[in-house]
């Protein structure tokens, strides 16, 4: 299956802080949320000028609604600072969806990931939920970082129908 491509204008819904270092984004994308595929991402420019010149490029974290997405990130440089000053009404200019995505099959699946890399999975989640909400196919999550404090997605995965087990580099959790 493929997608074309598109830049849009995409209105921030939703802007906030979840962990110390980590903002949940709402994205209303009318036209391109419908075509994203778990495992894609999105490049967004965040400022205007030349600085920061080069777009970051997020995971898709979960289908929200009808024409709106949520990305999870971690503020790490100064395009991820300014993207978290951002607020509800502004625009980020957005490309995609770009990847190739995950595959989604029938039958049990076990979801692995460290990190921000959990970011995609509940988008996967998502996807094996709608397709295979039946017995039989169970989906187990396996999520690690460094501390319980920056733990993030366990909820949503288990709320898509996830058996979550967590471990944290310092034994606060898991």
């Amino acid at each position: 299956m493929s997608t074309k491509i598109r830049q849009v204008e995409a209105e921030i819904v939703k802007n906030k802080k979840i962990t110390p270092t980590v903002y949940y984004l709402e994205l209303s994308i009318p036209g391109m949320a419908d075509d994203l595929r778990p495992g894609q991402f999105l490049h967004l420019r965040i400022g205007t000028g030349v600085d920061p010149l080069l777009r970051r490029p997020l995971s898709v974290y979960s289908l929200v609604k009808k024409n709106k997405v949520a990305i999870v990130y971690k503020v790490v440089g100064k395009g991820t600072r300014l993207l978290a000053e951002k607020q509800a009404r502004e625009t980020v200019d957005v490309l995609g969806p770009l990847g190739n995505g995950f595959t989604v099959r029938n039958g049990p699946a076990i979801l692995v990931a460290g990190g921000m890399g959990v970011a995609p999975m509940v988008f996967l989640a998502q996807a094996l939920l709608r397709k295979r909400n039946k017995p039989g196919s169970a989906t187990a999550a396996f999520i690690g970082m460094n501390t319980k404090k920056e733990l993030v997605g366990a909820a949503d995965l288990k709320k898509n129908g996830c058996t979550v087990r967590v471990s944290t580099d310092d034994g606060s959790q898991g």
